[in-house]
């Protein structure tokens, strides 16, 4: 089927519906080969209305580069099901129609995204598309745009219009997985988040740097392996900025721990 082509045209057989394999894993389940999403824990595949080809979801389709055409964000033009379990071709709904196998294709379900999940998601009317996660465990903020999960922010959350994840770069906005937005005002998938914080304190923006986590129960250790620095060299004078505060302080100082005069913050640097 040409790209150029009617946005959805319905394969009539087998021949002219081809298996794409890109962000899919094969198996093999009663004598079949079907083609498994890795993005989602499902058991449909769909025929892309623009290509033909069947494909395990829309991120699948566009990231295989075989089509010109992008199927994230319509993925509501999509027609056509093929059932994981019997290989049956049908109609857009929620389980098999085949009476022999009547397998469940999720137990989320979205007509409206055409989403099918076994994990727990939710769909969000504001964003106009599905989130992972439960409801009542997230708020939209309608200044973002976006879903944040509660436990994140509460009444800390910090309002920003930026959508790309600081940390690998890819859209928060229309991306399924949590996000969260520092105390700095840039944004990261809250795993992106987790996984930064287990190594470092600070935002990986360079031009930023600031604090990104609570540091109230390391300062005390940090307070005391400054004190040990500074009694090395007692009379040593330094000439910080801090990251946070964007102040500069003169502090005795022993190495590279050194305390923000005006908010406190280990975040710093010397500049002389």
């Amino acid at each position: 089927m040409s790209n150029t082509g009617s946005w959805y045209s319905s394969p009539t057989s087998s021949s002219n519906t081809r298996q794409s394999g890109v962000g899919a894993r094969r198996s093999s389940h009663n004598g079949n080969i079907t083609v498994r999403c890795t993005h989602y824990t499902r058991e449909c595949n769909m025929v892309a209305p623009c290509c033909g080809k069947i494909v395990c979801c829309e991120q699948g389709h566009d990231s295989s580069g075989h089509c010109r055409n992008k199927l994230d964000g319509h993925a509501d033009q999509v027609r056509v099901l093929i059932c994981c379990d019997c290989n049956q071709k049908q109609g857009i709904r929620n389980s098999c129609q085949n009476k022999k196998c009547k397998i469940s294709f999720g137990k989320h379900g979205c007509m409206k995204c055409r989403k099918w999940d076994n994990r727990e998601s939710f769909h969000c009317e504001y964003c106009g598309i599905c989130r992972r996660g439960r409801r009542e465990h997230t708020k939209h903020c309608p200044v973002c745009n976006k879903c944040y999960p509660l436990s994140f922010h509460g009444s800390s959350h910090v309002c920003t219009t930026k959508s790309k994840c600081v940390g690998c770069g890819r859209d928060t906005h229309r991306s399924r997985e949590e996000s969260t937005t520092m105390a700095c005002g840039h944004t990261m998938h809250t795993s992106c988040f987790l996984k930064r914080v287990q190594k470092t304190y600070t935002c990986p923006v360079k031009s930023c740097g600031k604090t990104v986590r609570n540091m109230d129960q390391w300062n005390k250790a940090l307070e005391k392996r400054a004190e040990s620095q500074r009694r090395s060299n007692p009379t040593k004078i330094a000439k910080i900025t801090c990251n946070d505060c964007r102040s500069v302080s003169r502090v005795h100082t022993g190495g590279n721990l050194n305390k923000c005069k005006t908010c406190g913050s280990f975040n710093t640097k010397r500049i002389q």
